[in-house]
C-alpha cells in the first residue's frame, strides 16, 4: 500500500514537471492537500489493522459492547429525534390547518367588510344625493316663496290701482249722474216752459190774429192735419200763442 502511494506521488511529481508555473503552484497546493488526506486515511487503516491483530479478545469484546451501547444510544436518539420531529411536523400541520382556516375566515371576513364598506359608500352617496336634492328643494322653495311674495306684492299693487280706478270710476260716474240729473232738471224746467196745461184749452174760444178770425179748436185741428202734430202738442201750441 505504501509502495502504491509512493508510486502515485512520483507519478504526480513527474506529471507536474510539465505544468506551467502559474498552474503548477495551484496544482501543488491541491495535490499537497490530497496527499495529506491520503496519509491520514492510510494512518487510520494502519491503526485499525494493528488494533485488530494485536488487541486482546476481552478488550475487543468490551470495546464491542461499548460500541454496541453507543450505537444503540445513537439509534435511540435517532428514534427519539424522529418522534420529536414527527410530533413537531404533526403540530405544525395542525397549526397550519388552523392558520389556513383562519386565513379563509379572515378572507371571508375581509370580503364581508369590503362589501359593508361598499354598501356604506353607496349609502353615503345616496345621502349626499338626498342632501343635494334637499338643497335643490330648499332653493326651489325659497324661489317659490320669493315668487309668491312678489306675486302677492303685485296683487296688492294691482288691488290698490283697481281700488283707485274704481274710486275714480265711481267718482266719475257719480259726477256724470249728478250732471245728468242736473241736465234733467234743467230740461224738465225747459219742458215746463214749453208745456201748457191742455185742461185749459177751449175748443170754441176765438183765435183772432192779423185779420185771421177762427177758433182755438180750428187752429189745433189745422196743426194736426197740416203739420202732423199731435193733438196735445197742437193744443199746447195754441195755448202758448
Amino acid at each position: 500500500m505504501l509502495d502504491n502511494l509512493v508510486s502515485r506521488k512520483k507519478e504526480k511529481t513527474e506529471g507536474e514537471e510539465n505544468v506551467p508555473l502559474t498552474q503548477g503552484a495551484k496544482s501543488k497546493k491541491k495535490n499537497g492537500e490530497t496527499d495529506m488526506r491520503l496519509i491520514a486515511v492510510v494512518w487510520i487503516l494502519i491503526m485499525i489493522i494493528i488494533y485488530h491483530f494485536h488487541t486482546p479478545a476481552h478488550v475487543k469484546k468490551a470495546h464491542k459492547a461499548k460500541v454496541d451501547a453507543s450505537l444503540e444510544s445513537i439509534a435511540d436518539g435517532i428514534s427519539a429525534k424522529r418522534r420529536s420531529i414527527a410530533s413537531q411536523i404533526d403540530n405544525l400541520k395542525k397549526s397550519l390547518a388552523l392558520d389556513k382556516e383562519e386565513k379563509v375566515s379572515k378572507a371571508h371576513h375581509e370580503e364581508e367588510v369590503g362589501q359593508l364598506n361598499t354598501d356604506l359608500e353607496e349609502h353615503k352617496a345616496n345621502i349626499e344625493e338626498h342632501k343635494a336634492n334637499i338643497d335643490k328643494l330648499e332653493t326651489v322653495n325659497k324661489e317659490l316663496e320669493t315668487s309668491v311674495k312678489e306675486t302677492q306684492a303685485r296683487i296688492e299693487e294691482k288691488g290698490k290701482k283697481i281700488a283707485e280706478l274704481e274710486a275714480a270710476r265711481v267718482k266719475e260716474t257719480q259726477a256724470r249722474i249728478e250732471e245728468k240729473e242736473k241736465q234733467i232738471k234743467e230740461l224738465q224746467t225747459a219742458m215746463d216752459g214749453v208745456t201748457a196745461d191742455i185742461s185749459l184749452f177751449c175748443e170754441k174760444c176765438p183765435f183772432d190774429y192779423g185779420g185771421l178770425r177762427t177758433s182755438c179748436g180750428a187752429r189745433a185741428a189745422y196743426l194736426v192735419s197740416t203739420h202732423g202734430n199731435e193733438e196735445k202738442t197742437a193744443k199746447e201750441a195754441v195755448i202758448k200763442w
